[in-house]
């Protein structure tokens, strides 16, 4: 029998795949890469339909013992270094059957007095303003979790700070694993950092959320970085005649539409799209946008029409 929850799926499923174009259709059939482009764009919508969120690759298990004779499981184990954070590793393990599940993790341990006032068990440390804001920050760069951040909210308003602080641990980790930071402070220490000017900084962060300690903070991580020599001429635009594809999501909470656009002025061959999304909108629009540019090297070639029934995902309420 039919659940409730499979008619729900389905119909979703056949909604977006029926406003799909035959053009989009015959793309994804070019490649396993742009089929599952497409998969992932339509899923994520689904997902929003049903008001719920799409999580790609959550049952990666870490280890399985398995069956000489019959290849089959017998023992799913996930490891975790830090038993604080092993809620991830928990859902999967809930998520899979066989005789045996094992979730492998150390206590946490610090040496500094009065940690540990109650034998095993950790004091109980409530973020500083400037660690809650930072952890927002990073939660919105993407919709699928920028839209858990009023729940997020409200449950720490409520004296909920697990549910925060899980949540900007897991964000913070999938940032860590994206990024090389010594190519990252290489980058910004050179050609960002050098050209900020403390004086300015109070004022251009007043009345902002993250105030001035983000960017102390980097300003302090570059002190002593290697660091290239900049043109003089460095920060003026960059004018070209060449093609040029910019993409802008409309929630962007790092490099606005305003700043595409300021670029764009200069660029007298470019296409500037702005699109539902966070720093980088993606989806199977924006797949065939790019693949269209590239095949012809023409901005007039792509076909934005298709930005039109994009959608940014519904905010998380439960």
């Amino acid at each position: 029998m039919r659940t409730q929850l499979a008619d729900q799926f389905l119909g979703a499923f056949a909604q977006r795949i029926a406003s799909i174009g035959a053009g989009v259709l015959r793309t994804a059939w070019h490649s396993q890469h742009e089929r599952t482009a497409l998969y992932t764009g339509i899923l994520r919508d689904v997902a929003g339909d049903m008001e719920l969120t799409l999580e790609e690759q959550l049952l990666i298990v870490d280890y399985a013992l398995v069956d000489a004779t019959t290849n089959v499981p017998r023992v799913f184990i996930e490891s975790e270094n830090i038993a604080f954070s092993a809620m991830q590793e928990v859902r999967k393990l809930c998520c899979l059957a066989a005789p045996l599940k094992v979730l492998l993790s150390v206590c946490e341990w610090d040496e500094s007095p009065g940690v540990w006032p109650n034998g095993s068990v950790r004091r109980r440390v409530l973020p500083t303003r400037d660690e809650f804001a930072e952890a927002l920050r990073v939660m919105t760069y993407s919709p699928p979790s920028s839209t858990r951040v009023p729940l997020l909210i409200h449950r720490a308003y409520e004296g909920d700070y697990d549910s925060f602080a899980n949540f900007a641990v897991a964000s913070n980790r999938a940032i860590r694993r994206s990024l090389r930071f010594g190519f990252l402070l290489a980058i910004t220490c050179t050609e960002d950092v050098s050209r900020i000017d403390p004086a300015a900084i109070a004022r251009e962060t007043a009345h902002t959320y993250l105030g001035a300690s983000r960017v102390r903070e980097q300003i302090a991580a570059c002190d002593g970085w290697p660091r290239g020599a900049l043109a003089a001429n460095y920060g003026d635009p960059v004018r070209s005649s060449v093609p040029v594809f910019l993409l802008s999501g409309t929630v962007d909470p790092v490099a606005g539409v305003a700043f595409t656009a300021q670029a764009a002025r200069y660029l007298s061959n470019s296409i500037h799209v702005i699109a539902p999304g966070g720093h980088v909108p993606f989806g199977p629009c924006i797949d065939l946008m790019e693949q269209q540019f590239l095949e012809t090297a023409r901005a007039s070639a792509v076909d934005t029409s298709c930005v039109a029934a994009m959608r940014l995902p519904s905010f998380v309420t439960r």
